[in-house]
């Protein structure tokens, strides 16, 4: 999993916190999610653009030209994308189980939506937080330029 690397990488403490209850709560919804599947899911398979944010995530981790607070921000963009992703997805399962009428998965599939949207809104929090030091940091930088306080720390 790549929420380590994204916590190591994570200069605002507020954010790996975050991130490390992301990964509690991402184990703790598989454990419930599993039960409504046939099947025990291939953890293996990531979607495509899942992997694609993770790639970026990475990428972001290993960028030097950032400063800490527009990395932060940067990689609260790209998390909340997956949670963006996820609750699409419960949503949509929830949608199904309704139709089925299996009201057990759709308490299950509820919390899940109920966690995702939570630390959704606990990112958008810090993000705003953490742009707000980025333009602060580069309006000290240079009042004219915005890219070219970036790399200044």
């Amino acid at each position: 999993m790549m929420f380590p690397s994204l916590q190591r990488a994570a200069s605002c403490p507020e954010l790996a916190s975050t991130l490390e209850e992301d990964v509690t709560m991402a184990n703790d919804q598989m454990d419930r999610l599993v039960n409504l599947l046939p099947a025990k899911p291939d953890n293996s398979a990531a979607p495509i653009s899942v992997t694609n944010l993770l790639q970026d995530c990475l990428l972001l981790c290993k960028e030097e030209e950032l400063n800490h607070a527009a990395r932060d921000a940067a990689l609260i963009d790209l998390v909340r994308r997956l949670h963006h992703d996820q609750i699409a997805g419960l949503s949509s399962a929830r949608t199904w189980a309704r139709a089925m009428r299996d009201s057990d998965a759709v308490a299950i599939l509820e919390e899940c939506l109920r966690e995702e949207k939570q630390s959704d809104a606990r990112l958008d929090a810090i993000g705003d937080i953490c742009c707000r030091r980025a333009i602060s940091c580069c309006d000290r930088c240079s009042s004219d330029n915005f890219c070219a306080g970036m790399a200044h720390a």
